[in-house]
């Protein structure tokens, strides 16, 4: 005759006249499915323009006072959304706004690095550069 755990769900299956089925009470109901959830192809955690543009931005604050290891962290990133935008996981306008913001901060001098951070307008969903040579 089993003992501990094991008796006592026995013996409780015979008080309430449960045939035994070994150890194990066979209830049917399990909360966590082992099947595939019919979602598992969608990866629901896709970033958005607010959050590439804030990591964007985390970067550039984080060097302010180190332009070049900036620099070099944006170029890191591009490499991350390239790899989005290759997997349709970002979406043409958003690239370009991306590509277009990394392109003056990486070719940008110490002081203008400093002043494409402090420019609000720079961080803000659709900023294009205004091309004042008229």
């Amino acid at each position: 005759m089993p003992t501990g755990w094991g008796c006592s769900l026995q013996i409780a299956q015979r008080i309430k006249g449960i045939p035994h089925q070994g150890l194990v009470s066979n209830m049917g109901w399990w909360p966590f499915s082992s099947k595939a959830s019919k979602d598992a192809g969608d990866n629901l955690h896709i970033k958005g323009t607010k959050v590439w543009l804030d990591d964007l931005r985390e970067i550039c604050e984080t060097h302010y006072d180190k332009p070049e290891a900036g620099r070099m962290r944006i170029r890191e990133m591009a490499i991350e959304w390239t790899d989005a935008h290759s997997k349709s996981e970002l979406d043409d306008t958003l690239f370009e706004g991306l590509e277009r913001r990394a392109f003056q901060l990486t070719r940008a001098s110490d002081k203008e690095w400093i002043k494409w951070l402090d420019d609000d307008e720079f961080w803000k969903p659709g900023w294009r550069l205004v091309d004042n040579s008229d």
